[in-house]
């Protein structure tokens, strides 16, 4: 977001007559800063994480996916209702939600600011989370808050996905209200200006990097290259040289800029663009498609090569995605975690080794496949902003030679470095230094200098300044590197200010270098006792946005305990800077959390003592600093003898602390996720969306995406991250329960009066009705003999047992011990009065504040419903719990733990399943599923099933139905009898009916047609 203040941004020509005053009294507010709060020790760890969204609109009669432009307006709503939730007095985190007395931090609020998009959103915990695992468990709880709160405010046609760029950005009729491009702020020939947030901010930060580079940002970006791209790229050459038509620039310099992203390379001019090396070898890096696959498009490819759709206009840079504006860049989402460290030196040593970490977590959190209407030969987004934010000069670039004109002259001297110094990286940057010497060179394997590989251009005038006032040479550095950048937003009212008190001008630098790492001083004191305090801060800024909310609380904690293995064991992951920017590069390519391998170190701990010499040398290693390639598997599972991995020190972790078990539980499945995900046996999100759209229907196999697919992706996006559908191609056995925006908020108990007339309404809705026509199913109620946790579970992976738990890593986490089909039953009908997830556990997030009332939209349905009166709920005797036995007999029919079978099996008496059966029974005897036993398939007609443990998927008709041990069973049933044990997962319908187990439909009348076959696929 930046530093947002009420004023008036100065125009660049305005800005110019004080962009040297914002820089010199920016450097004395950072030394009054520092002076003040350098010797603080002993702050607790506090952190939370910033997610970002993006509203849009779904056109379903053109089936047509726009940017909905009224997030300014949502804002408003929201911090209208954060605050009216304030307003009531209670302490959220109190099981009776009583009164307190003065403020009261809840960590289930949210706070709501503005993004650079029109669309955008941002939101964060309302306060941060503390240093105890119980936090750790809140994390997921409040992503879900922050999205059901959002959704309430949404109007029925708009959605709100976690993705991280919307993938039509600058195609056609893109943006509700409509709006044309050619703006006076970004002058792009793409979009309009109105998709910048109105706030005065971000269309001044737009202009002024336009202004400053004397020309429109140019975003280059190489297409992915599939079976028929090469022939749309030579029509639409074609049609390109025939129109003489080329984008508008300010100046002809912008026709022969090179790209500003040190990812990837870009021609020279459009002419030049399909002979060139760099492009040659870009697109050298994209898969190339069977030759199988050509010649099935090639029998079902309908359109002409010399037809070209008008929303799609032809690139000026063959082989290139081009791109204009700011909001290409800053209209992106991602995922930020921000840490406060004890004192300074911790601070600093996070930054350092968070910055080495960060490329990894770049890739691993890949979600970024689509730029403007076209699939990329990229899977993040980290080039493609720090393109959109250059505020380069040609002669900062290297692309011209100083000016000689006298007015360009006096212009540049007014800038930093006289607007001509060689300036190697944009302002959105991997960190270009390290920071930290916490030993003072005691260990001869951390004295950051030798890490410090890369030139780090400096201002040397804030350098001197701060080399006097005492401030170390490598702290020094990182603030004069920053300080070789012009002030962007300058506002007339804060001119002056007071440097002891107050620090705009320092953070108007600070926060428009937008690195991968921020290391961040505390803010001035606040001005009464009653302010919090903030101390210094460690921002990790590299992650991309991921579809769900446990995917972004999955990481999320991980980067979290990482900080803490770091700290606690004092490893060492310094690599030399130059290894870490080519890990940046490679971060970058088509899967490459699989396909590309990473420079990291070989050994994290620290040798012994009388292992090493005094001169840095090492008995156990030649080389203690060694790096080597590794791919992400290796550096999160570990490699060879020497290498432990990142998550099994988690796990030793845990075990140091002494974890409790409802949070080690939580973060096995956080790890487990994120391992699969190094290993490939979960896909990163930008290989599933580039998957998905290669398989849609309308698209051409030429990396243009039609509007259709577009609409769908977001729209599948949309219901995987709202829990309305699972994904396992994405999220394998990892099940979200529903996100609701009718659940943003507490529902109060009122007490006041109703009107006459609406309570008339509301009774004459019950008169009448009896229990005798009431279908008995969790559709309505709960079973009465089963705890509410026993239906729904937010997934699927069991616990480990204690001997797992205290391996430093177990690989047995990884999968189940019964198989999960690939693909589930029907969706059963849910439940009006949603339970829980099991993960949240805490009394700060019980089953009662979860969900307040029946699961809908929450996007004013409440009119819309019918005058239908809903069913009586019957009244229950609910019997005394007793241990149900099982059958006391020998199974004619065993199928043992190792065996799998598949077809239609026939037995009179007793069937026992150790293993898995996939198909049809017949039988009017009994069925036992033992504890590793699966079922796939329905049950039908039978007297009695016990399932002790194992798992049915499909759909039960018996006499009597008995679940224990945990047993799971996915599938609507229908029995005479039901005894559901605690911890036992039901997902479906349950019909208690005394004609089962005769065929019953919902109003209870016998079914004398048979059904046509509904039994699940495996």
């Amino acid at each position: 977001m930046g530093l947002l203040v009420e004023g008036s941004p100065l125009d660049w020509p305005d800005a110019l007559e004080w962009l040297q005053h914002v820089r010199t009294q920016g450097i004395d507010q950072f030394l009054h800063t520092y002076r003040r709060v350098k010797d603080i020790e002993g702050d607790e760890l506090k952190w939370g994480d910033e997610l970002e969204y993006g509203v849009f609109q779904m056109d379903k009669d053109s089936k047509r996916a726009r940017l909905a432009l009224r997030g300014a307006e949502i804002l408003h709503q929201l911090q209208a209702k954060e605050k009216q939730s304030k307003e009531q007095g209670r302490d959220p985190a109190s099981p009776t939600g009583a009164a307190t007395a003065g403020p009261q931090p809840c960590v289930d609020g949210c706070n709501w600011v503005p993004e650079y998009g029109a669309w955008m959103i941002e939101g964060t915990p309302s306060a941060p989370y503390g240093g105890f695992t119980s936090d750790l468990r809140k994390v997921e709880g409040n992503m879900r808050l922050r999205r059901a709160r959002l959704l309430a405010l949404l109007h029925e046609d708009e959605i709100a996905p976690s993705v991280t760029a919307f993938p039509m950005m600058g195609v056609g009729d893109f943006t509700v209200p409509p709006s044309q491009p050619h703006g006076p702020v970004a002058m792009s020939d793409y979009i309009s200006d109105v998709v910048i947030n109105p706030h005065p901010r971000f269309a001044t930060l737009t202009r002024n990097i336009r202004q400053r580079r004397t020309r429109k940002v140019d975003i280059r970006v190489p297409v992915f290259q599939d079976v028929y791209t090469e022939a749309r790229q030579e029509e639409e050459q074609a049609l390109w040289n025939a129109e003489k038509s080329r984008p508008h620039y300010e100046s002809k310099r912008d026709v022969s800029s090179s790209s500003s992203s040190p990812y990837g390379s870009a021609p020279t001019s459009p002419s030049s663009t399909s002979n060139s090396d760099d492009n040659a070898d870009a697109m050298s890096k994209s898969p190339s498609p069977p030759t199988t696959l050509r010649k099935t498009l090639d029998h079902e490819r309908t359109r002409k090569l010399s037809t070209v759709d008008n929303d799609h206009k032809a690139e000026p840079y063959p082989g290139f995605i081009h791109m204009d504006a700011m909001a290409f860049g800053m209209g992106m989402c991602c995922l930020q975690v921000t840490f406060q460290a004890k004192n300074v030196g911790e601070s600093r040593h996070l930054y350092d080794h968070l910055g080495v970490l960060s490329p990894i977590l770049l890739a691993l959190t890949a979600a970024t496949p689509i730029l403007k209407g076209r699939l990329a030969d990229t899977d993040v987004r980290w080039a493609t902003i720090s393109a959109a934010v250059d505020d380069r000069t040609p002669q900062e670039l290297g692309e011209a030679p100083p000016p000689t004109d006298e007015e360009t002259k006096a212009k540049y001297a007014k800038m930093a470095g006289n607007g001509v110094k060689r300036l190697p990286k944009s302002r959105y940057e991997g960190i270009s230094t390290f920071i930290c010497n916490h030993k003072q060179g005691e260990d001869p394997h951390t004295l950051t200098d030798k890490y410090n590989d890369v030139d780090v251009p400096y201002d040397e005038d804030s350098y001197k300044t701060l080399i006097d006032a005492g401030v170390d040479h490598l702290l020094a550095l990182h603030i004069s590197h920053l300080f070789i950048r012009d002030p962007l937003v300058i506002y007339q009212q804060r001119l002056h200010l007071d440097n002891e008190r107050e620090t705009d001008h320092f953070e108007n630098i600070q926060s428009t270098n937008w690195q991968t790492v921020r290391w961040k001083p505390p803010p001035p004191a606040p001005s009464s006792t009653e302010g919090p305090h903030i101390g210094w801060r460690t921002e990790f800024r590299s992650m991309e946005i991921q579809l769900t909310d446990f995917e972004n609380a999955a990481f999320t904690v991980f980067i979290a305990l990482v900080s803490r293995v770091i700290l606690t064991f004092d490893l060492n992951l310094y690599t030399p800077l130059s290894k870490v920017n080519d890990n940046m590069e490679a971060a970058h390519r088509v899967n490459a959390v699989l396909d590309e391998k990473f420079h990291f170190r070989c050994h994290m701990a620290p040798p012994e003592k009388e292992d090493c010499s005094s001169t840095g040398g090492c008995h156990l290693h030649e080389d203690p600093d060694a790096c080597e390639l590794m791919t992400i598997a290796e550096i999160m599972l570990g490699k060879g003898s020497y290498f432990p991995g990142l998550i099994p020190l988690v796990y030793a972790y845990l075990d140091y602390i002494e974890c409790d078990e409802a949070t080690r539980t939580l973060v096995e499945k956080y790890m487990c996720l994120i391992a699969k995900r190094a290993t490939g046996e979960l896909p990163t999100a930008a290989t599933w969306m580039r998957r998905f759209v290669r398989a849609h229907p309308d698209y051409r196999h030429d990396s243009a995406v039609p509007h259709s697919t577009a609409f769908d992706l977001l729209n599948e996006c949309q219901l995987i991250g709202e829990g309305l559908k699972q994904c396992p191609e994405l999220l394998g056995e990892f099940k979200i329960a529903p996100v609701r925006g009718q659940a943003a908020y507490r529902v109060p108990l009122k007490s006041s009066g109703v009107a006459a007339e609406k309570r008339q309404a509301l009774l004459q809705r019950y008169l009448g009705r009896t229990a005798s026509n009431v279908f008995v199913s969790t559709s309505h109620c709960f079973f009465p003999t089963t705890p509410a946790k026993s239906y729904v579970s937010e997934t699927a992976v069991d616990r480990p047992t204690k001997q797992e738990r205290s391996l430093p890593f177990a690989p047995a986490r990884f999968e189940q011990d019964a198989p999960v089909p690939r693909n589930p039953p029907p969706k059963p009908k849910r439940s009006n009065v949603p339970t829980a997830p099991p993960d949240y556990s805490d009394d700060t997030y019980s089953d009662q504040d979860y969900n307040m009332s029946p699961i809908r939209r929450g996007r004013h349905h409440m009119n819309r419903q019918n005058g239908g009166s809903p069913p009586l709920t019957p009244n229950y005797t609910v019997p005394r719990q007793v241990k149900v036995p099982i059958i006391d007999a020998e199974p004619e029919t065993t199928i043992g733990a190792a065996v799998k079978m598949k077809g239609e099996l026939s037995f009179e008496r007793l069937l026992r399943i150790e293993g898995e059966f996939e198909g049809k029974l017949n039988s009017k005897g009994s069925l036992v599923i033992g504890t590793r036993g699966a079922l796939l398939g329905n049950v039908d007609n039978m007297k009695e099933v016990y399932v002790t443990g194992g798992r049915i998927v499909g759909n039960i008709n018996v006499e009597k139905l008995v679940l224990r041990d945990k047993a799971q069973v996915f599938g609507n049933i229908t029995a005479k009898t039901v005894k559901i044990e605690p911890e036992c997962i039901v997902v479906g319908r349950i019909n208690v009916n005394p004609q089962a187990p005769e065929r019953i439909n919902e109003k209870g009348e016998i079914v004398k047609d048979d059904p046509p076959d509904s039994t699940p696929s495996s």
